[in-house]
């Protein structure tokens, strides 16, 4: 059995927990709401982890996990390279989230994809 359903559902709860923390670090401020976003991404690739336990379910579910983990990373890779490119990044809670959300999502998609290039080679031979 492919330990990916593990791995995905692990990289779930980190993107949640770091959800909570950035909200809980803004003082469970209603305005610090997005904070929660990274939660939201784990919270869908938590749940596609858990359906990918089946294995008629894991190939559909993977798929669905490593293209919530791309927009993840793409959303925050793109908010913090549009801050960069007008000079405004500043060092700040929600400077950070997106740096946490980039690099955990960033890192489950290049894993998703080694593991789906293993299992095509699994497959072919």
């Amino acid at each position: 059995m492919s330990n990916m359903p593990k791995i995905t559902i692990i990289t779930g709860l980190v993107l949640i927990a770091a959800g909570v923390a950035g909200f809980a670090a803004a003082g469970f401020d209603g305005k610090a709401v997005t904070a929660l976003i990274p939660a939201a991404f784990g919270l869908l690739i938590g749940i596609s982890g858990i359906v990918a336990r089946r294995e008629s379910a894991r190939k559909h579910a993977m798929h669905v996990a490593v293209i919530v983990g791309l927009i993840g990373f793409l959303a925050a890779a793109g908010r913090i390279i549009g801050s960069l490119t007008k000079g405004s990044l500043e060092w700040r809670l929600s400077t950070i989230m997106l740096l946490v959300m980039a690099v955990t999502c960033l890192v489950f998609v290049i894993r998703c994809i080694q593991s789906f290039i293993a299992a095509r080679r699994d497959r072919q031979s």
